[in-house]
């Protein structure tokens, strides 16, 4: 019985990718809707009314892609996550769901701490190089459908949901990777993030801002496909990945070279997208002139509730952590 029920999941999901390009999948219907969260800051937009008074702001942060707001009273905890926003500090933000007849639900900050009031993060820091590899290009769709294959399916029915889009893309990139090494060659995926400008969210009732997935091509590196086994059952055309979230502007996202073209546009309905090497990790990593390439190990550890990759093991309870699958974790986090 469990088996039909994931099977008929299945061809709907399929259903809905192919035949109705303008739905939009809810990120968040995959999320533990967590209300405390350690996170850098990408950037605080401040709402002010006529008269020039702060009304609320719109906080975005690095390691959570939902929409999240903050009351315009609270200005002590306003100017500590700007002076996050601006030193590249590590926050705690204490959240609480907030439902609204206009703009539906999302989460309101109701304290911030600051972690670390230093140019890094607060706990198992690894910086590593951003020399991006030679990008992996599929000779044909059956290698394509192969590569999608090599790392573990995900079922949010079964693996434990509580993570995050960031860590997952990370841990397929290094995953194939790795999968590229053993084949004696240094090749890697590619990523690409689609944004929502705070015009879409707001007009939309969109509850998140940002997603990402790996990349890889086909014949040439012109044809990118994206590898997004949360939501696709296999590996699908840039285009249609972008139409499968963008349900309002039919795919028709604008490309984006850097993270202040997407501030530069977040005044108009549009969605945006940026394809960039796999070690781009979190949106603020995208900035022109990024200071910080940081990734916590302890984020890494957060998804190692999935079963390890099912290309080495049939064994379900496997974790990232087990000896065999060391190779996985970055090398300052072993």
């Amino acid at each position: 019985m469990n088996f039909l029920v994931s099977f008929l999941k299945g061809l709907a999901l399929v259903a809905i990718l192919f035949n109705s390009p303008s739905h939009a999948f809810d990120v968040n219907s995959t999320m533990e809707l967590s209300r405390e969260v350690i996170t850098t800051i990408a950037d605080v937009s401040l709402n002010e009314n006529e008269s020039g008074d702060l009304i609320d702001a719109t906080v975005y942060a690095n390691n959570d892609n939902r929409i999240i707001k903050i009351d315009g009273t609270l200005i002590k905890e306003i100017g500590d996550l700007l002076d996050a926003k601006k030193n590249g500090w590590e926050v705690k933000l204490y959240l609480e769901l907030l439902r609204d007849k206009e703009i539906g639900s999302v989460f309101k900050v109701t304290a911030v701490e600051i972690l670390s009031r230093e140019n890094r993060l607060s706990t198992g820091l690894l910086r590593t190089s951003t020399t991006p590899f030679e990008p992996i290009v599929a000779a044909s769709k059956r290698e394509l459908n192969a590569l999608f294959k090599a790392v573990y399916p995900y079922s949010s029915d079964y693996y434990d949901v509580n993570d995050d889009c960031y860590n997952r893309a990370q841990f397929w990139s290094r995953t194939h990777q790795h999968l590229q090494s053993e084949k004696g060659v240094e090749r890697g995926t590619d990523k690409v993030f689609i944004f929502f400008s705070e015009a879409y969210t707001s007009k939309f009732k969109h509850k998140w801002w940002y997603h990402v997935a790996p990349v890889v091509y086909l014949k040439d590196k012109s044809t990118p496909f994206v590898f997004d086994s949360t939501f696709m059952s296999s590996a699908v055309t840039l285009e249609d990945w972008l139409s499968a979230f963008d349900g309002h502007t039919e795919g028709k996202c604008l490309k984006i070279n850097n993270l202040e073209d997407y501030y530069r546009n977040s005044s108009k309905a549009i969605c945006m997208y940026i394809v960039a090497p796999m070690f781009n990790y979190v949106p603020t990593d995208l900035y022109r002139s990024s200071r910080l390439n940081n990734w916590r190990c302890s984020d890494f550890r957060k998804v190692m509730g999935f079963a390890a990759p099912g290309s080495r093991t049939t064994n379900t309870s496997a974790r990232w952590s087990d000896a065999e699958f060391k190779y996985l974790m970055p090398k300052g986090c072993q």
